[in-house]
């Protein structure tokens, strides 16, 4: 069987064309895949990423472990909501997979990884815990939707608007490039 993401009703009832993808139903398009390019390309689009895993690395170590377990240095990471794309690498420097790593503030941490590589990840995270003083916990109730468009900001603003959410709208906009703001909502 198929898994779902958390907005896999709001995709059938939006008439989504779903796919198997990578063991996930997922939505291929909902109309022409040709306007919806072009909606992207001069307007905004929303893509469902909640199939990425989603692994919250915290805990007195948790900057000693990602500094092993990276290419690219967390150091860089100093303010809370920076984002930094990396290679977790093997005890021979080779690369396990690629992610994004996003910095939460003291000793936390949150890595996004491909689906398809999901067990394989986790089992090498799990791996090279070692001594590090370092709880993993997998996030799967996440939903990540990724905005991306020259119109992103302006249709989010309606968007917010229409939901009161004001203050989300708020980080979001002042977001600079590969930077996050969490926000939790129930809808």
């Amino acid at each position: 069987m198929l898994k779902r993401t958390p907005l896999y009703e709001i995709h059938q009832q939006a008439g989504a064309r779903l796919v198997d993808f990578g063991g996930w139903e997922m939505p291929l398009h909902y109309g022409s895949q040709m306007e919806e390019h072009e909606a992207v390309r001069t307007a905004c689009g929303l893509f469902d990423a909640s199939h990425m895993t989603v692994v919250d690395v915290e805990g007195r170590d948790a900057h000693a472990y990602l500094s092993q377990l990276l290419a690219n240095d967390v150091d860089k990471l100093s303010e809370p909501g920076q984002a930094l794309y990396s290679c977790m690498l093997n005890h021979d420097g080779g690369v396990v997979d690629d992610l994004i790593v996003y910095f939460r503030g003291d000793q936390r941490f949150r890595l996004v990884v491909n689906a398809s590589t999901r067990e394989q990840d986790l089992a090498w995270m799990n791996e090279c815990l070692g001594d590090f003083n370092v709880s993993l916990s997998e996030q799967p109730q996440m939903a990540l939707i990724a905005v991306q468009g020259p119109q992103s900001k302006d249709i989010f603003a309606k968007v917010a608007e229409a939901h009161n959410l004001h203050g989300l709208f708020d980080k979001v906009a002042e977001l600079k490039r590969f930077t996050a703001c969490e926000h939790n909502s129930v809808y």
